[in-house]
């Protein structure tokens, strides 16, 4: 299977726009909030947004992963919301720790992206535009 395609979602349009392009092409994607989302969102606005997404788009193959930056705390409020993906930048022994907290909770601590389209970057990220570039990159 492909790795699924990144994106970095600002907000529910945005990620509305990428559900219904994962729907409309078939290709799976990872919607990543911005870096540190977990304190500027919360956890509970992450969740939201995804579930939104994966609702009206039910068949979109998506993963939603938050952002929990630099501290520990956020991460383990992610992860007591319910939320099965997160990516942390903590020294080894705390990332260690995280992830096997995360395993008690079914969740998976992931990397944060390199590369990715970052939809704040676009000028008008809709999902026609989206579905091109998915095309395009696959």
């Amino acid at each position: 299977m492909l790795e699924p395609q990144v994106f970095i979602i600002h907000n529910l349009d945005h990620a509305l726009s990428v559900a219904g392009a994962a729907a409309a092409t078939g290709i799976a994607v990872a919607l990543f909030s911005v870096r540190d989302g977990a304190s500027s969102l919360g956890p509970e606005v992450f969740a939201a947004i995804v579930e939104q997404a994966q609702t009206q788009h039910p068949q979109a193959h998506m993963e939603g992963i938050l952002d929990c930056g630099e501290a520990a705390g956020p991460a383990l409020a992610a992860l007591r919301r319910g939320i099965k993906a997160i990516s942390v930048a903590l020294p080894a022994q705390k990332h260690r720790q995280i992830m096997d907290i995360a395993k008690k909770y079914q969740a998976s601590v992931r990397t944060y992206p390199q590369t990715g389209v970052d939809l704040a970057q676009l000028k008008n990220p809709d999902q026609a535009l989206i579905t091109a570039m998915m095309e395009n990159n696959t």
